[in-house]
């Protein structure tokens, strides 16, 4: 374990944290599989202390306590080019990087060992939904909306998982001539290709393409 490890992480950026871990090799090793921890256990039938077996390939104490600080949950690496999608900023062309030679891979590895995600499908439902509430005061224009309910509903289909809390979810939505957002329960999706002008044109339809599939848009928003 390290010791006074809630009062390090504490005191660090996230950078600096990162960079920590690159130069101590111990702290390093322990985040691998195959760590200095060793884990003992005897079988059934075996005299107690008398022989024993040994796990090789294990987590180490030292990675539960990073991974259990939650330091990087629902940081996703490269954060698909969209500001709002990351919960906080993480410089990996920090000085601090720079200075002692310390190139984005080697970064990048100990991000994914201490919590941080590849994908938008890892995410918590629970940030999924935070994020779809950022949209509407961190992207006015929409720009980035369709691209976020596509990986939102791919999400869906992914874990089967629900928006916790849907009350006041505004959506991006065109209505007639005019991109704005709307109240969730106000706005409409449909497959139908051939829904005739006069029907949708004073109805708020969601900022995604057809057949993007009816059923999980409209049970998941």
């Amino acid at each position: 374990a390290i010791e006074y490890f809630e009062d390090i992480v504490n005191s660090l950026t996230k950078e600096k944290l990162v960079l920590w871990i690159l130069k101590d090799s111990f702290i390093k090793k322990q985040l691998d599989y195959y760590n200095e921890d060793v884990f003992k256990y005897n079988r059934e039938r075996e005299t107690y202390n008398s022989f024993y077996h040994q796990i090789q390939e294990k987590p180490s104490y030292i990675s539960y306590q990073f991974l259990s600080k939650n330091v990087f949950k629902d940081y996703i690496i490269g954060g698909y080019n969209i500001s709002i999608i990351n919960p906080f900023e993480f410089n990996s062309d920090s000085s601090v990087f720079k200075i002692h030679n310390i190139n984005k891979r080697d970064i990048e590895n100990v991000l994914l060992k201490i919590g941080a995600i590849e994908t938008f499908n890892e995410l918590s439902i629970e940030r999924v939904n935070e994020i779809l509430k950022l949209l509407p005061d961190k992207d006015l224009k929409g720009n980035f909306s369709q691209r976020i309910y596509k990986l939102a509903i791919e999400h869906h289909k992914n874990n089967n998982e629900f928006i916790p809390d849907t009350d006041d979810l505004l959506l991006f939505a065109k209505k007639g001539n005019e991109s704005d957002y709307y109240i969730n329960t106000e706005v409409y999706y449909s497959d139908n290709i051939t829904l005739p002008k006069r029907i949708i044109e004073n109805k708020a339809i969601l900022n995604l393409p057809r057949r993007s599939g009816e059923k999980q848009i409209s049970s998941f928003f």
